[in-house]
């Protein structure tokens, strides 16, 4: 405790306090992502990129109409999963976007989750951050643009460490709220918060956790 208060009258004022045999430093609370360039931004060029990419029609739509719903609304949480599903049934996507990214036992599991969160069908989107297509992060990106959340939560390992540009184990920056700041292409700054999470998928194979 002592070492922790005077540690925090050092680093008031500096960024670190070097002594003999070592040194304190502030641990970094923040990160900047600089967008792709040529980043889209428009309803119809998000559409294209969709397409571009092959994910399907049922994404298409689904995305389409997310982005026309709330584009004028302030957005509370944008969820990024790793991965979406190769065999998704377009009708199950089109009545819970969910059912996208995970299979349908834990699809209804992440349903329950978000509704405890008390957050309606309006005040969140989720997407994904497709690491084995490079076009995805571009998409990803365009869309935080275009919708401008409060709050990002990554699912699972993979999203966060992507997102975020590290190798930092989950459980040990599970639950941390982290400050971004986001430079588009034409230098507007955009800032948010992120909150790296398990995927609900581990819950299905530990419940422990």
């Amino acid at each position: 405790d002592s070492l922790s208060l005077f540690s925090e009258q050092q680093l008031e004022t500096n960024q670190d306090f070097k002594f003999n045999g070592g040194e304190i430093v502030k641990k970094p609370s923040s990160a900047t992502l600089n967008a792709v360039e040529g980043i889209s931004r428009s309803v119809e060029q998000l559409q294209q990129a969709y397409r571009d990419v092959n994910i399907g029609d049922a994404f298409t739509q689904l995305k389409s109409l997310e982005l026309v719903n709330k584009e004028a609304k302030q957005l509370k949480v944008y969820f990024i999963s790793d991965d979406t599903l190769e065999q998704a049934d377009d009708q199950q996507v089109l009545s819970d976007c969910f059912n996208l990214y995970f299979n349908p036992t834990v699809s209804s599991l992440f349903s329950r989750m978000v509704s405890a969160m008390r957050l309606e069908t309006d005040q969140f989107t989720i997407g994904s951050l497709n690491i084995k297509n490079k076009k995805q992060k571009e998409i990803l990106l365009s869309e935080i643009l275009f919708l401008k959340p409060a709050l990002i939560i990554t699912l699972g390992a993979l999203a966060s460490n992507e997102f975020l540009g590290t190798s930092e184990r989950l459980k040990d920056i599970h639950g941390q709220i982290i400050d971004i700041s986001f430079v588009d292409q034409n230098k507007n700054d955009y800032s948010f918060s992120l909150m790296p999470l398990f995927s609900p998928k581990l819950l299905q194979t530990a419940p422990n956790m």
